[in-house]
This record gives C-alpha cells, structure tokens and sequence, in this order.
C-alpha cells in the first residue's frame, strides 16, 4: 500500500508542474506578482474542484499505509501540507501556471477528506469485494469473445472516422498533454469512456485466468493505435492512452480470483443444456455475421444504382467497407437494444421508473455506431446544432439565472456532449418504444403468466411509453434545432394535430410488425413467418398513407418547390418522380426496415434460446416431459432430474435437517449406502428391480416435484448400474433408492426397543 501512496505523490507533483515549461525568473518578484493576480481567480468552480479532487488520494492513501496512529497522522498532515506547498512554489517558475496560496486550502481541504473516508476504509472487504469471480471452463469462449469484442470497439472508437493522411503528425511524449488541448471536459469523457472499455476487457480476461499475459494485449494495442494516429488529421498521438491501458493492466492482474483459479479448476464435463447453449450461441453470432455482409453488400451497391437519394449518397461520402459494417451493426442495433431492454423490463417491478433509463441506452448504442458510420454533415443534418444554453439563455428565467450562475463556458462542452445522444434518442423514440413494450410482455407472459401483479405492471408500462414519446415529440418537433426535418412535416396534418401523429403511427406499426418477426424467426417456424411476411406487403399502402399524410405536400426552399416525399426518396429537389415509383421506393425501405429490425431482435431471441426455454418448462408439462427425457440419455451429465413424490421429498427434506447436509449430500450418501448394501449381499438387483420408485404413494393422488440432484463421479456409476441392469431411468433409479431408504427407516422404527 505505500508504493500506491508514493505513486499517488508523484501523480500530484506531475499534474501540477505540467507542462515542465521552466524558466528562470526572479523568485521574490515573480512570487508577490503572481500570487496577488491569482486572487482574481481564488473562487472559479473549475479550481476548487480540481484541488480537492488532487489531494483526496493522498489523504486515503496515506491513512491505509501508515496506520492511524496520531504521530504518523501529524506526520502526514505535515507531508501534505509541505507537498502542496512546495508544488505551488515551484509553479513559479512555469509561465504556463498560476500560483496561488488559495490552492494550498483546497488542497488540504482534500486531504481532510481523503483522511477521513480512509480512516473507515475496510481493506479486507474491498479486496473480497473486488475479487474477480472466475469463469466456469464450459463459458471461457463466450468470455473470451466478449473481452476481444470491447477491445474491437476500442480499436473502432479510437480510429474513427478513419481517415488518413500521407504526412505524420507530431507524438506526445508527456502522458495527459492531450487533456488540455481543446474542451477539458470532453477530453476527460473521452477518457474515461476508454479506461472503461479497457477495464471491462482486462476484468473478462482476467475472469478467464490471465494475469501478466493481460499487459500483452493491452499495451501493443494502445501503442499501435496512437501510432495509427500520427496520419490522422484532428487526432492527438501520444503516451496517455498506452500508460493507461498499463496501469489498467497492471491493477486487474493482481486482483484475485474468486472460488478458484479457473485454469487450475477441473473441467467438468458439458451437460446436454450447456451444449444446447453453445450451439444456439453460435447460431446467433453466425446470424448477425450474415445479416451484416447481406447489409454491406447492398450498401456497396447502392451508389451504382440509378436515381439514388443524394442524401443516402452523402451519408458515407466514399467511405468504405468498414463504414458499412458499422452501419450495419447500427442497424441491427436497433432490433438487439430493444429486445434485450425488453427481457430486462420483464424481471422488474416498476418497470416504468427503468424505462427511460433502458430507452436511452438502447439509443445510445446506435447513436456511436452511426456517429462511427456516417458523416459528421449527415449526423448534423439530421440532429441539428447545440441549442438548449441559447434558448434558455434567451428566456431569462430562472434557467439563464443558473446557467449565468454556473458559467456557460464550463456547461457548453458538458450540453454538446450530451444533447446530441439526447436528441437522437427522441427522433428514433417512435421505433423503439413498442419493440420495448411488445418484447417486454413477451418475455413477462413466459416468466410468470399473469399474475397478480400483471394489471399494475402494464399499466405503469404504458404509461411511462406514452410520457416518452410525449418527451420525445417535445424534443423532435417542439424543440427542433434544426429546420431540416421539421419544414418537411405538415403543419395541420388530418385531424389537425401536425404531420407528427401519423409518422409516430407509423413508427409504431412498424415496431410492432418487426417483433412479430422476431419471434417466428428465431423458433423457425417459417410459416408463420411466410404470413407475416405477407401481411407487411399488404399493408404497405397503409404506410404510404400515414407517410404521406404526415409530410407536407409543398415545401419552397432555396427558391424550389417540391414535395417532401420526393425530397426524401427522389435523387434531388430538381428531380420529380412519378408517385408510383415513389410508392415502390417506399414500399422497398418500409419492408426494409422491418427486416432489419426483426432480424436484429431474433439474432438476440436466438441467443437466450436456453434461458427461454428453461423458463417455459415450467409452462409447458409436455415440452417440459420430452426435454427431461432428452437429459436422461446424456450418461455424462451429474445432474438428474428426479420428480419425486411429496412424502419421499419430506423424507430427504427431513433428514437433511437432522444431519445438516443438503439434498445433493445426502442422495450421494444414499446412493454410496446402497453400493456397500449390494456388496454385503443385503441388497441384490432382483430386490432393486421389484421394489417400486414411488415408496408406496398413490400415483393418482401424489403430487410429484421435480428436482434437480447432482451426483458425484462414483454415485453417477452407481446410478447409471442400476439404471442400466434394470431398464429404468437414472431419475427412477434414484427414486427407487429413496423409497428403500424410507422403508428401511420405518421398519427400524417399527422394531421393539
């Protein structure tokens, strides 16, 4: 722990002696100058903020190396304030830095805190607590492609938009110089959204087993990236993100494995369900593979297509294949969010207080992908500029009061990081809301039925639908910050409420149409799948009604008429195109979209194929029947499923709290009893293969449970004997053990004393 204190003593002189611009100065007058013109700034948020924050490790820090004796405190408090101070003297002689006594408070102030929270600081417990819990052998593959996956997206965050030059660029050798170049605070985002990903890989692989190999795969990749970004222009090459994924690397591996190393545990044989589960899962990511080569292949060939959008042309300007697939996984985005949004609202209670919550960071996703994907001018047509200061600055309330307050040069780089995301989530709103909502009852009515609590659930679901797409047209329409969309709507629209009611329709039925597709896909059953799909052909003429009814008829812009149908469809302005091939046109990008959309919600429905059909044995008795069959003939899986009858699960149950050993003990006991009974001669197979395997029950009136029993190594050969020499099941024969148990139990008591 004092090589952590040390390290945090170097981070601060570091942070505030950057950038080492020294030069030589007179001290004493250099000193009172600049220290009287700090004065000026002792009071900025952005300071006092920053020099607390700077010392709060030193006082945690310093209190779990050295103890919490009082001598050893008064030494640190001394230490802190003489760091803090000399850090200030020296920034005398940097031009680029502004002394100040003020600072010295805050820090200290920092420290105080930082003393305070250490001295309650549990080392044992946070070290249990941030134990790494180690991967079963059988889920090592799904681990490994996920920590590889996020270091993909780290790869494609860092590079985008990817575009190079021939002429490098300058490398930084001084790490965090990157920090204060443009907005702070976006560059700390930034940062920290990297550190996440990079944690989040590194955590997985160190799940996995991996330890110093982490470093090997963290480190080359961020060095190969900022060298990557010397030809790119805008990109700032240098040593920070390689000395972060460092230290990342470096923490991760000596963190402990919870329940074992996974690399020195046994691998325990798959069962029939985990083999099901890889399967499903490769049939998942080999469907999202395949529906995003079909989506780039007709991406590439769209621009050789006559009579294309200019707007859909615009939106790559010449990017290549690797915009595509990012495109395309956008796409597929908006049909894996809602669905997975969907099975999580399922298992919670107030779904509505978590709604608006899953909504945004289903729309986020997308939002990076298409900001990956597309041009900054096409993302900007569509979203418009950053106007929510300028607005509420204009109205001089109480919000100009508080931003005035706050200062707008600290929240304008905090609202153009934010409103973007925000109003992209609103303008896909009607799309995503009833995949989420018919998703969600989907996965409720699989979970538990009804229940008592369904009514409440659903309606508080509604409502907080209905309070989203009411925020959403607020945002979109209301609120729009830009012209582009808006001027294409019709101002009264059919029943006098805007052209916004009928594309919201739209947008609804085009969601809901797109969940029914999901999930015929993913259960295969391709009639069903025929029909709807006929059904969405149908009723495409109702989607050019609701688009057409919904877009104005005439817009003048830039001293041109048309229509907004034509705009959107047609290769320009100028251009006019019969209404029957923008019909057809129309007709294509609808059943498109539903496509897409269905295809992105069943690669997810695949993929918890197991998880759903685990949940619907309870459901179905006879699906439930075939399966446990279909378990009972895999001989190497230790789990048995034995339904048991009420009095013989009353006797495990009971013995079980005599001897304080559970089920799974207990049966194994038995079962090993009944090895040694046959080895003496007590027990032979022909008393086994007559003695009934319910204990006597009535097997009308019993009530069975099935239960699950996990056998060891020598109970699993025992079992699988009898099962074999009797022609039985392995769940009879264990029953059967149960009911010789039971008799043998009440003959015992029955015997006079």
């Amino acid at each position: 722990m004092r090589s952590l204190f040390f390290v945090v003593c170097a981070l601060i002189v570091y942070g505030s002696l950057f950038p080492f611009d020294f030069v030589a100065v007179d001290f004493m007058a250099t000193l009172g100058r600049r220290f009287e013109s700090s004065l000026a700034s002792m009071g900025r948020p952005t300071d006092l903020i920053g020099n607390i924050i700077l010392f709060l490790p030193y006082g945690v820090t310093g209190v779990l190396a050295f103890g919490h004796k009082a001598p050893r405190m008064l030494t640190l408090v001394a230490g802190g304030l003489l760091l803090a101070l000399l850090c200030q003297l020296l920034q005398v002689y940097l031009p680029s830095r502004t002394p100040a006594l003020v600072d010295v408070v805050w820090n200290l102030a920092g420290m105080a805190l930082g003393i305070s929270y250490g001295l309650f600081f549990d080392v044992d417990r946070w070290r249990q607590r941030l134990a790494v819990p180690a991967t079963p052998a059988h889920r090592r593959l799904h681990m490994h492609a996920a920590a590889f996956g996020l270091l993909g997206i780290y790869l494609l965050v860092s590079l985008s938009p990817w575009r190079f030059s021939a002429d490098a660029g300058d490398f930084h050798w001084l790490p965090f110089a990157g920090l204060l170049t443009g907005s702070m605070i976006i560059n700390v985002f930034t940062l920290l959204a990297k550190v996440g990903l990079l944690t989040a890989a590194a955590w997985m692989l160190r799940a996995v087993g991996w330890r110093g190999s982490i470093a090997l795969v963290l480190v080359p990749l961020a060095l190969t990236i900022e060298l990557l970004q010397l030809w790119m222009p805008g990109k700032f090459a240098g040593l920070t993100n390689v000395l972060a994924a460092g230290i990342i690397a470096l923490i991760i591996a000596r963190l402990p494995l919870r329940n074992g190393s996974p690399r020195n545990s046994g691998t325990k044989p798959a069962s029939a369900t985990t083999r099901t589960a890889r399967r499903d899962h490769r049939a998942a990511l080999l469907m999202l593979g395949a529906g995003c080569a079909v989506v780039v292949l007709a991406l590439a060939a769209i621009p050789h297509l006559p009579g294309v959008p200019y707007n859909a042309l615009e939106m790559f300007a010449g990017g290549g294949m690797v915009d595509y697939a990012v495109f395309a996984l956008a796409l597929a985005s908006m049909g894996i969010g809602p669905a997975l949004a969907g099975r999580w609202l399922a298992r919670t209670a107030p779904a509505f207080l978590v709604l608006p919550f899953y909504m945004l960071g289903t729309s986020v996703i997308t939002y990076v992908l298409l900001d990956i994907a597309v041009t900054d001018e096409s993302m900007h047509d569509i979203i418009g500029t950053t106007e929510f200061l300028r607005r509420v600055t204009q109205e001089h309330g109480a919000g100009a009061r508080l931003i005035g307050a706050i200062g707008p040069d600290l929240l304008h780089p905090v609202v153009a990081f934010i409103e973007p995301w925000l109003r992209f989530s609103a303008l896909v709103m009607p799309l995503l809301v009833p995949q989420v909502l018919a998703y969600a009852v989907s996965f409720r009515v699989m979970r538990s039925g009804r229940g008592p609590n369904a009514r409440f659930w659903l309606t508080g679901l509604l409502l907080a639908a209905l309070l989203m797409l009411a925020l959403a047209k607020l945002i979109t329409i209301d609120g729009a910050a830009t012209d582009n969309l808006t001027e294409l709507l019709e101002t009264d629209g059919a029943l006098g409420v805007g052209g916004w009611l009928p594309l919201y329709v739209l947008g609804v039925g085009i969601g809901s149409s797109a969940v029914a597709m999901a999930w015929t896909l993913a259960k295969g059953r391709i009639v069903y799948l025929a029909v709807l799909i006929a059904v969405a052909i149908v009723t495409v003429p109702l989607g050019w009604v609701l688009l057409t009814s919904g877009l104005a008829d005439t817009v003048y812009k830039y001293g041109e008429e048309f229509s907004a149908v034509g705009f959107l469809l047609g290769p320009d302005r100028t251009t006019q195109l019969p209404e029957l091939t923008l019909f057809l046109r129309w007709g294509l990008v609808q059943l498109a979209l539903t496509g897409v959309l269905a295809y992105g919600g069943a690669v997810y429905l695949r993929w918890v194929a197991p998880t759903l059909s685990r949940r619907h044995r309870r459901e179905n008795p006879s699906q439930a029947r075939s399966e446990q069959a279909a378990a009972q003939r895999d001989p190497d899986d230790p789990n048995v499923l034995v339904n048991f009858t009420s009095d013989q699960l009353r006797f495990v149950d009971e013995h079980c709290a005599a001897l304080g050993q559970s089920r799974n003990a207990l049966i194994n006991t038995l079962v090993h009893d009944s090895k040694l009974r046959m080895d003496s001669g007590d027990l032979t197979h022909e008393t086994f293969s007559r003695r009934s395997g319910h204990g006597g029950a009535n097997m009308l009136t019993s009530s069975f449970r099935p239960v699950v029993v996990q056998l060891d190594a020598g109970a699993l050969l025992v079992v699988s004997g009898l099962a074999n020499h009797s022609g039985i099941s392995r769940s009879r024969a264990i029953r059967r053990l149960v009911a010789l148990a039971m008799e043998k139990d009440s003959n015992r008591l029955q015997q006079p004393h």
